[in-house]
């Protein structure tokens, strides 16, 4: 199982399973320990679980816990066994360990690729309430203003399931600035132009 969309993406979504605060704030682990491999990865998520670490990051499973926690979920959802119990924690797999990678890799690249086209801005990661909360990956400031923030996507996610869209819309409008979504697909960023254009505009706006 390769995808993570389907079915058990929407039960994953509406009983939050890969909520950060209910499972584990992968990317933030990433950052903070910087795992070479998939099954590095799996064994910092279970380590965060079984053990205090220095870092401050807590997963509340391990990866079998979080597919066991679909599975039941989708038996709740639809009353009867659509998917086997392996099945669901292959998916929860895919979203936490294959996607996270990923995730963070072209995150980083997005941080990279902005910095070097607005070298007079100041560009950073969000993290805690900004990212788990208010779904924000960067923050971009001009000065000690706040330009913009960006959430970095792969272009699968503008297939989801609407309701799963006007959550992460209604996340990011806790926040009473403006989150630009930046889409990427085979390691390019398809609107990072437009990306640029409109952080342009914001600028100056603030002026």
């Amino acid at each position: 199982m390769k995808s993570t969309g389907g079915p058990l993406n929407y039960v994953n979504g509406h009983y939050a399973i890969s909520d950060p605060k209910k499972s584990v704030p992968v990317i933030a682990l990433i950052y903070k320990h910087k795992p070479k491999s998939k099954s590095e990865l799996e064994l910092l998520i279970e380590y965060h679980f079984k053990n205090k670490c220095s870092c401050g990051i807590i997963s509340q499973g391990t990866i079998i816990d979080f597919g066991t926690n679909l599975y039941n979920a989708h038996l709740k959802e639809y009353g009867v066994e659509k998917f086997s119990l392996q099945e669901c924690i292959a998916w929860e797999y895919e979203l936490f360990i294959t996607n996270s990678m990923k995730g963070a890799f072209m995150e980083e690249k997005a941080l990279t690729m902005l910095s070097t086209s607005f070298p007079l801005l100041k560009i950073t990661r969000a993290s805690g309430f900004f990212d788990e909360d208010l779904r924000i990956d960067l923050i971009i400031y001009k000065g000690d203003k706040v330009v913009c923030g960006i959430q970095v996507k792969p272009s699968s996610y503008l297939n989801m399931r609407q309701s799963i869209i006007n959550y992460n819309l209604s996340c990011n409008s806790k926040w009473s600035n403006v989150v630009l979504y930046l889409v990427y697909e085979n390691d390019i960023f398809s609107n990072f132009q437009y990306i640029v254009n409109s952080i342009n505009q914001f600028i100056v706006s603030l002026k």
